[in-house]
């Protein structure tokens, strides 16, 4: 019973762990995570020809970060972002 209960004692504490390590890479412009979606997200725009706007690429990045956090899904997070950033800017 006692294994069970350090066990469950365990995934919440990974969880909070988990929950404040992400919460303050959203909360943090300068993450690293952040600096790698806006990179990808400006890479992205120039390949397509589009001309790179700041603002939109923060915002998207901001998206992918909380879906992210929702998730947990790197591939879904990023699918969800863009197909809101499509709509959003008829892109």
């Amino acid at each position: 019973m006692k294994t069970i209960h350090l066990l469950i004692y365990s995934s919440f504490l990974l969880h909070d762990f988990f929950y404040i390590k992400v919460h303050s890479e959203i909360n943090n412009n300068n993450s690293l995570l952040n600096l790698f979606c806006l990179e990808n997200v400006k890479a992205e725009m120039i390949n397509a020809g589009l001309e790179y706007e700041e603002s939109f690429a923060q915002e998207t990045c901001e998206c992918y970060l909380k879906e992210f956090y929702k998730n947990g899904n790197h591939d879904r997070a990023i699918y969800f972002c863009k197909e809101i950033a499509k709509e959003k800017f008829n892109l």
